[in-house]
């Protein structure tokens, strides 16, 4: 939230003091909340608007593009006014929380009248780390709030809670390094900072708390700032066991478990982020059905760059998800294991038995192919139970949620009855686990009608036969509306109006309508309760206690069937942590049968996870790219690094451009990371040990927002792999150096490879242009050089995409250029000044000195090109470029086709 919003609290709390009596209700309203909110944008609801003032009408009119307008138009002293739609409120609140606000919602509570104040009362706060299903969350990820908290040594901890699926996490962390990689993966929505921690104040140039600020700003990350207080374990072990409710013996032994051994750090930042969800959920407080504590050293490190350059959620191009890994992995059925499929490529596993553990769940549902599809079927149907059932205990769910609910829970005994018939261990332990839930769903089933409302105000919710109460007074109020329309044929027969009609509003309750033609023949008894343009409204005595049975008996009906949707809905909040577990185990059999269904359409292999440092994979492919050009047009390619004993674990790649080299180190790195969480690989076979990091750097672009150039970014992405790089690290680079000048980009470049190699020994592929790194072989034992094929016909080349040992001796730059469509003068020009460069490794004066402007004649007709300068003087150097290309010609490796091509592009140019 902007300062502007803090600054303008004073000044808020002094206008309800001094200035309230002069106010209208309204406002009084309006500035007592904010006054109380000060952080928060306030929307207040009037008539059928929700409406915004003073500084909080400003942002969100900018926010949300709507227009600003004020109230008291005319005054020396207007305040400035927006409003969104009341019925549209759930469309504008993800817009504002996207953009870091935070908002109250103040709701009429009393109908408008001609005397006295309309009730308004706060019914829900919303910020960006702390919101339920339907508030613009995105079913595919987690929505975090964070809090963390670091001492004098920078050891400490990140917390990190989604109260939308009830997910309660504690990573504790050795040094602001780890901090900050363990926020980048997280990457929360809403992060709670320390405005003093244990007493003492925070200042915001300490050097922990600066640097988070800037990765949280990085991340797009909403901070709060909040108190940290001394916390004892023993008292965060009490507060957990509340969230996750005292009758769960499961959910209080986790906490007590998980939370012992916490630092003072972890239980501050505990407590400071379940006050913070106590502070915001207005209404019963979020349960938390899972907690677990993060082994820091349990996951592969992956930064937001090599995030980027294997494009793991969104592509480089467009920023958008199509054509990411997850894109094309993403097969799974339900959100809960999108959620998860997204948890584990964000965090792949260290862990040889859990990754083991996890390939031979999908290597056996890929056996299981025709029960695989019905599997997919069945939880095809099943809802995001998760959000469901955070909705269900914080009792904001709906009629229709329950509904949902009951309908996933139906698919659950046929899903039990095929991991009956499974043998891995990973998949016997989910069946040992998984509750079928009958009891909650045939419940659920005798309760609820098919298709509810979604209101509990509305009635028809309960089924017939559930509650003979409610099924007398729907018979009732069945019995009295035939009464009215028995009523109705009679009045029509006494008074001789044929076209007299019982009608219902909500104002006038029943009346009736008799059209202006027919006014003569209303009887004397009638009284009139409305006029229209065309018709009169009227009642009588009669009508007035039919009227009463069936609004009494209606009214009943619906007020007893709210009640027995609220017991219905206290039910399952009570068995929460029954579900939730159920939840949990279809989230993972989601996911491993996405990823069996995945290996069985790629025809992917099950890597073998190996001790030591290996790393052969044997014909390699990239997962998107051969999804997206076929697989048949998809060059596979080999991979060994090693560096146990006499093995070559750093790889010198070079060759030209478009020959596949960045594609190439991308396709080891995303292999790498698929064995990690589990996965099946694209290959004919893999042998990899496992890592702890995976680093890339490659592409290069300016990071304008830092304000930082190409080069810098290169090197701030460097400085993060030489830093952070350990022997156990993938480490994937592609020209480094290339940003500033040859001398420097090569000194750098060798400096970077030698850092690798010796110093740090991790597993590595370097690709370079710098053809002078190739001599790095014969002085390093554990150097190899590799290079991309290609075949040369004449001045054509052909890219086999094919990773051979070798080394390039060019970069073929100027035939990608020509293939890129660039002018022959100028290329011609090209080979000129390259020729000059080699031979005296500059370019001389002499080279400047030739004219051009028989070059430029041949783009005469081109107004892109600016025209040749008066004063480069006339000459034949033309004829001259004629004769050095005649004379380059290889007549014994040219083909007469070529021949004749080059001959007609001769005669072009001599025309001109």
């Amino acid at each position: 939230m902007s300062d502007s919003f803090i600054g303008e609290r004073d000044e808020l709390i002094a206008s309800v003091q001094s200035n309230a009596e002069h106010l209208p209700p309204m406002m009084r309203c309006y500035l007592g909340y904010k006054a109380d909110y000060p952080e928060h944008l306030l929307l207040l609801q009037v008539g059928d608007f929700y409406e915004l003032f003073f500084e909080d009408a400003t942002v969100a009119a900018a926010a949300l593009d709507v227009r600003l307008t004020s109230r008291n138009k005319n005054s020396e002293n207007s305040i400035p006014m927006c409003g969104v739609p009341v019925h549209a409120i759930d469309a504008y609140i993800p817009k504002l929380l996207a953009k870091g606000f935070s908002c109250v919602i103040v709701s009429q509570t009393s109908e408008a009248k001609a005397k006295g104040p309309v009730l308004r009362e706060i019914t829900r706060i919303i910020t960006p780390g702390v919101r339920y299903e339907g508030e613009g969350l995105d079913e595919k990820k987690f929505n975090y709030l964070a809090a963390c908290a670091l001492n004098a040594r920078e050891s400490g901890a990140l917390v990190f809670v989604d109260v939308s699926t009830g997910s309660l996490r504690v990573g504790e962390v050795e040094n602001l390094e780890n901090l900050l990689e363990m926020l980048e993966r997280v990457s929360p929505s809403e992060l709670i900072l320390p405005s003093t921690l244990f007493g003492v104040s925070t200042k915001e140039n300490q050097n922990w708390l600066r640097k988070v600020r800037k990765k949280a700003n990085e991340l797009n990350c909403h901070i709060v700032m909040r108190p940290f207080v001394v916390v004892s374990e023993r008292d965060i072990s009490r507060r957990l066991e509340m969230l996750l409710r005292e009758n769960s013996s499961v959910g209080v032994g986790a906490a007590s478990d998980n939370s012992r051994g916490l630092s003072q750090e972890a239980c501050s930042a505990l407590a400071a982020a379940i006050n913070y969800v106590e502070e915001v959920s207005f209404g019963p407080l979020a349960r938390i059905f899972q907690f677990t504590v993060e082994k820091s050293n349990g996951v592969v490190f992956i930064d937001a760059a090599t995030r980027r350059n294997l494009e793991l959620f969104e592509t480089r191009i467009d920023g958008t998800r199509k054509n990411s890994l997850i894109d094309l992995m993403d097969l799974t059925q339900t959100a809960m294991g999108s959620r998860l499929l997204r948890e584990w490529l964000s965090a792949p596993s260290c862990e040889l038995d859990v990754i083991e553990s996890r390939q031979a769940a999908v290597e056996e549902l890929v056996r299981l192919d025709s029960s695989r599809a019905r599997l997919r079927e069945l939880l095809a149907a099943v809802r995001d139970i998760d959000r469901l059932m955070s909705r269900v205990t914080t009792m904001r769910a709906t009629p229709r949620d329950l509904r949902v609910l009951a309908d996933s829970l139906s698919e659950l005994p046929e899903i039990r009855r095929f991991l009956g018939e499974c043998s891995s261990e990973m998949l016997k332990r989910l069946l040992a686990d998984f509750d079928t839930l009958e009891d909650i769903c045939r419940k659920l089933n005798s309760a609820l009608v098919d298709e509810p409302s979604n209101k509990i105000n509305e009635g028809g919710i309960i089924r017939e036969g559930f509650s003979s109460n409610v099924d007398d007074l729907r018979e009732l109020s069945g019995e009295a509306k035939q009464w009215l329309l028995k009523l109705e044929a009679e009045e029509k027969i006494r008074t001789g109006i044929s076209g007299l009609k019982v009608r219902y509003n909500n104002v006038f309750g029943y009346f009736f309508e008799v059209t202006k033609s027919h006014l003569s023949k209303v009887p004397s008894h009638y009284q009139r309760k409305q006029t229209l343009a065309n018709a009169e409204r009227f009642s009588t005595d009669e009508l007035k206690s039919l009227e009463v049975s069936v609004l009494s008996a209606k009214a009943r009906q619906i007020e007893l069937e709210k009640e027995l949707f609220i017991e219905l809905r206290s039910y399952v909040a009570g068995e929460a942590h029954r579900i939730q577990a159920t939840s949990r185990g279809l989230s993972l059999l989601d996911v491993f049968a996405a990823l069996a269904e995945l290996a069985h359409r790629r025809n992917y292999c099950r890597p073998k996870i190996v001790q030591g440092t290996k790393l052969h994979i044997k014909a390699g492919r990239h997962p998107v790219i051969e999804m997206v050009i076929g697989a048949h047009n998809f060059v596979p390619n080999d991979c060994t690094l090693d560096s146990e004993g006499e093995g070559k674990y750093f790889a010198l790649l070079t060759g030209p451009n478009m020959g596949g080299k960045s594609t190439y180190l991308r396709q080891v790195g995303l292999i790498q990371l698929l064995a990690q969480i589990g996965s099946f690989v694209p290959a004919e076979s893999a042998e990899l040990s496992l890592v702890d990091r995976i680093f890339t750097r490659i592409g290069a672009a300016d990071d304008i927002a830092r304000g930082d150039s190409t080069f810098m970014v290169e090197m701030r992405e460097a400085t993060t792999i030489v830093k952070r790089a350990t022997e156990r690290s993938l480490v994937l680079i592609d020209e480094i150096g290339r940003g500033t000048a040859t001398a420097d980009g090569l000194a750098i470049a060798t400096s970077i490879a030698e850092w690798l190699h010796d110093c740090i020994g991790a597993k590595t592929i370097f690709a370079t242009h710098f053809h002078q790194l190739t001599s790095l072989a014969e002085a390093k034992k554990g150097v190899s050089c590799i290079t991309v094929g290609i075949v040369e016909d004449g001045d054509e080349i052909i890219f086999t995409h094919r990773i051979e040992n070798g080394t390039a001796d060019r970069s073929y730059g100027l035939e990608v250029a020509r293939l890129a469509g660039l002018p022959q003068p100028l290329l011609q020009r090209a080979r000129m000044a390259m020729s000059s460069f080699e031979n005296c490794e500059t370019l001389t004066s002499d080279l400047f000195n030739q004219p051009l402007s028989s070059q430029i004649a041949v783009f005469a007709d081109n107004s892109s090109v600016p025209p040749a300068r008066e004063d480069v003087p006339s000459s034949n150097a033309e004829h001259e470029l004629v004769v050095e290309r005649i004379l380059s010609f290889d007549i014994n490796s040219m083909t007469p086709l070529q021949a004749l091509r080059e001959l007609e592009a001769l005669q072009n140019e001599l025309s001109q």
